[in-house]
């Protein structure tokens, strides 16, 4: 994860790495899961790493796996869980007047 915990709504790059015992560069895709949601798929680039970018998952704690399908050379795998946590965004709130001061009666709108 690229960022744990993060802030509701940022994106966050979450990377996986296939390694084959024969020391050759797996192919093919990797899911990325929270639970048994599939959250997104990236395909392995020439090292063997896929990633997903994301910023849509809920506040709270997600569980994160990578599953690779596998390919003709190199059997299908899946990582251990990594525990990412989202955390409430932060807010701000500001006030403002339409007269200030203002004569006593007059009508004043807040925003």
């Amino acid at each position: 994860s690229s960022l744990n915990p993060a802030p509701h709504g940022t994106a966050i790059t979450f990377t996986a790495k296939v390694v084959a015992a024969s020391g050759a560069i797996p192919t093919g895709t990797v899911t990325f899961k929270n639970g048994s949601t599939v959250i997104g798929a990236g395909a392995l680039n020439t090292a063997g790493v896929a990633a997903l970018a994301i910023s849509t998952l809920p506040v709270g704690n997600a569980s994160i796996t990578a599953d690779y399908g596998g390919s003709a050379n190199d059997a299908a795998s899946i990582s251990a869980v990594l525990a990412e946590t989202i955390a409430e965004a932060k807010t701000t709130t500001t006030i403002t007047s339409s007269l200030n001061p203002a004569p006593h009666g007059t009508a004043i709108t807040f925003t």
